[in-house]
């Protein structure tokens, strides 16, 4: 498949690169995806695509400021700011900054990482023994999202569950 998509993306535009560079890094081949995400990076139309990419690969290699300036420079563009937030909050997070990664966490409040976002933040509230605030945030989104009340209800039971108090999560 990788080799199918190699042919392909040399012989098409930009959007078939990325998505080869995208099934690259899916296979663990980032090496051979960073240079493909480098030149699109310098483009404008894929640019925030691109650097999303970038990010993700320098995350994964631990290059932390490397990711967060990829990150920035996503924001920058005013596209994607939902990945751009939480790409930033799970860098606070893994450098174990739980104030910071709060507050990023809690500003996805639209995309497929919405929810895992919102719950990640809810947790770190509760390690800090913010409970009122952790529920208070997790509603605000409830309200503004009743789509994903169903999933940010389980995620809270579950949360809940795991820090000893199953029977909070059940009641819910």
């Amino acid at each position: 498949g990788v080799a199918a998509s190699s042919a392909l993306a040399a012989e098409a535009g930009d959007a078939d690169r990325l998505l080869h560079a995208w099934m690259l890094t899916a296979c663990e081949r980032g090496a051979e995806a960073r240079p493909i995400f480098e030149d699109l990076a310098r483009g404008r139309v894929l640019r925030p695509e691109a650097l999303e990419g970038l990010a993700g690969l320098d995350v994964e290699a631990g290059r932390y400021d490397d990711a967060v300036n990829r990150y920035t420079e996503l924001l920058a563009t005013g596209r994607n700011t939902d990945r751009a937030f939480f790409g930033l909050a799970l860098v606070a997070d893994r450098r174990s900054e739980e104030e910071r990664a709060i507050r990023f966490y809690s500003r996805v409040t639209t995309g497929p990482r919405a929810g895992a976002a919102q719950l990640r933040a809810y947790r770190l509230m509760l390690e800090q023994g913010n409970a009122d605030g952790a529920a208070r945030q997790l509603d605000v989104y409830v309200a503004a999202t009743p789509d994903a009340r169903v999933i940010a209800t389980a995620g809270r039971a579950q949360v809940l569950a795991d820090r000893g108090r199953g029977a909070d999560g059940l009641a819910l």
